[in-house]
């Protein structure tokens, strides 16, 4: 079953830690990291630098799954936001892939949406795949993406137009403002 899992919050207040443990959960998943600020490096996953190495670990997997974290390689050149497209293309080709997006807002603004990743938000799920995205900013994301989130866990939010977003969905923005520093909600959308 696929999902939209969409985690916010100030930076240092855990928002990575949080992702890392969440995919302790998804052995049986293929996933994909489009890790364009380098800071991740998970055990058992292979790195790809640049658009051709991805191609070649997802056709020469040696796993059932693959487990793959994407740095985009000025080699390519593309801007950060052409390889992010080009990434969300190739994960329209999966199946059964969970898809990893660090500070999302800076691919998903309240203004822009590409193509390819509207059409993994709004209809990957007729292939499994989902979603797990990190905000600084809750209040920056574009709400095709918080629309079809199935949870969103929250850090300490403080910022008028985060907590504006957060009361638009509900949510008691009086619990998020008083957080502790790695502390966290988690809620059901």
């Amino acid at each position: 079953m696929s999902f939209i899992y969409v985690i916010a919050g100030k930076r240092g207040l855990g928002k990575t830690t949080l992702l890392k443990s969440l995919l302790e959960n998804y052995e049986s998943s293929n996933i994909i990291v489009f890790d364009y600020l380098s800071e991740y490096d998970i055990e058992n996953f292979n790195i790809a630098f640049g658009l051709n190495e991805i191609n070649q670990n997802i056709l020469n997997k040696k796993d059932k799954y693959v487990k793959l974290i994407f740095r985009p390689n000025k080699e390519d050149n593309l801007t950060i936001e052409k390889s992010f497209d080009k990434i969300c293309e190739i994960v329209l080709l999966s199946n059964n892939t969970i898809f990893i997006i660090e500070e999302c807002d800076n691919f998903c603004s309240p203004y822009y949406l590409s193509e390819p990743f509207r059409q993994i938000i709004e209809y990957g799920r007729h292939q499994n795949i989902s979603i797990i995205a990190t905000t600084r900013r809750l209040g920056n994301l574009n709400r095709s993406l918080t629309a079809q989130a199935n949870k969103l866990f929250t850090f300490r939010q403080t910022e008028k137009r985060d907590l504006e977003a957060l009361n638009f969905l509900g949510l008691n923005i009086n619990q998020v403002k008083d957080l502790d520093n790695f502390k966290y909600i988690e809620y059901d959308l």
